[in-house]
């Protein structure tokens, strides 16, 4: 298995891992696809938490991630249903939430986080805040 995407029970938070056989671009359409399934076409305010902790990322990796995600396609970590929340402190992940903030990958802030615990706090906090 190369990933794991898991609808919390009752709460709108999705909980996606890469695991260390995920291959950047070759498995890229199948977890989109999975996350799109997990979430309903006229559904949003979601939460998507990404862990990437074991991945393993080249920064040519990178780049292609980067040129993924910005083609916003549903289940993608830019799909406007969901706000994303990046956990993971390699050196790639860290560039990679950085990078995502620039105008050619839309100008977006992921939150990023050491552990999964410390993110589903967030996501669980910035919920409460819209009631």
């Amino acid at each position: 298995m190369k990933f794991t995407v898991e609808r919390l029970p009752n709460e709108p938070i999705l909980m996606i891992t890469i695991l260390k056989d995920y291959v950047v671009g070759k498995d890229t359409p199948d977890i989109v696809r999975t996350v799109d399934s997990k979430i309903g076409k006229d559904e949003t305010g979601l939460y998507s938490i990404y862990d990437l902790r074991e991945m393993k990322m080249t920064f040519g990796d990178l780049v292609l991630a980067l040129s993924n995600q910005s083609q916003k396609a549903p289940g993608a970590m830019v799909d406007p249903r969901a706000s994303a929340v990046i956990v993971g402190s390699s050196e790639m992940v860290k560039l990679g939430a950085q990078a995502f903030q620039q105008e050619q990958y839309g100008n977006l802030k992921f939150p990023l986080y050491q552990s999964v615990e410390e993110a589903l706090s967030y996501a669980r906090e910035q919920l409460q805040k819209r009631g």
